[in-house]
This record gives C-alpha cells, structure tokens and sequence, in this order.
C-alpha cells in the first residue's frame, strides 16, 4: 500500500518519492523528497536540524549550507506552485 501524504494542493508519494502538485509530478531531488517526508511525518512537533540531516544525509559529513540549499529548494517548489 502506497504511503501518501496530503497538504494543501500537493500529495508526496513517499513510496515513488514523487511530490505532486494536484495531478502533476513536480520535480524534486532524493534529498529534498527525504526532508519533506520526515517533516511531513512529524507535522505536530519541531523537527531538528541533526535528525533533518540524519534523514537525507545518514552517515555522510556535510556543512550546514547543504540543509539550507535543500530548504530553499522545497520552499521554491511550493511557492512556486
């Protein structure tokens, strides 16, 4: 069975990793597909910058600029929708 989250006009098909806006496909990284899952996942509460970068990034050292760019692109996509 197909997990799927839904807010406001979008659905992410964690499964595929495909983030829809209505019925068309909006092109997203695998990394930005990860962070929106896990915040999507935990809506009701904060969500921290180690476990956002746990979750697109596990095992792998990165510089805090990475998350930024990857946040930005989500905020992009949305907005841009």
């Amino acid at each position: 069975m197909a997990t799927t989250y839904k807010f406001g006009s979008f659905g992410l098909d964690a499964d595929s990793g495909i983030l829809f806006h209505g019925a068309q496909p909006t092109m997203l990284g695998q990394r930005a597909v990860a962070l929106l899952r896990l915040l999507l996942e935990q809506a009701e509460a904060p969500v921290s910058k180690d476990a956002l970068i746990k979750s697109a990034w596990h095992g792998l050292a990165i510089e805090d600029s990475n998350l930024t760019v990857q946040i930005a692109a989500l905020r992009r996509v949305i907005e841009e929708a």
